[in-house]
């Protein structure tokens, strides 16, 4: 085989010519390395569930968004073969965080209400 270029010959299987270093057919030819798909869903419910455990006590809407992006995600990666794990742990944080929150709010009333009704009880009778 001859370089289009500048007419030495070549091996056939070159894939650059070494003399003046252009490519040859086989340059086009040779597979090129896959992109790395990425899951922009996934990266979003990961981020969203894990504010969720820090900002959760705002009505737990973070958490919340943080699962449905998760859903979402999860449904994404079956379709791109990509990002699963990701979106299954962003699932198992959402879910964690908002039983976590919502013990949290039941404890606070609860101590809130038994505070209140230990203020106002003696003045009751």
């Amino acid at each position: 085989m001859f370089c289009t270029h500048c007419g030495k010959e070549i091996a056939e299987n070159a894939v650059v010519c070494p003399g003046c270093g252009c490519p040859t057919d086989n340059f086009y030819l040779a597979p090129m390395p896959a992109a790395k798909r990425l899951n922009g869903v996934a990266i979003a419910a990961l981020v969203a569930s894990i504010l969720g455990m820090i900002l959760g006590i705002y009505y737990l809407i973070v958490p919340a968004i943080g699962l449905i992006l998760s859903v979402i995600a999860l449904v994404y990666a079956k379709k791109r073969n990509a990002g699963r794990g990701m979106a299954v742990a962003s699932l198992v944080i959402s879910i964690l965080s908002m039983v976590a929150w919502v013990v949290v709010f039941i404890v606070a009333y609860s101590l809130i209400y038994g505070l209140i009704m230990l203020l106002i009880l003696p003045y009751a009778a």
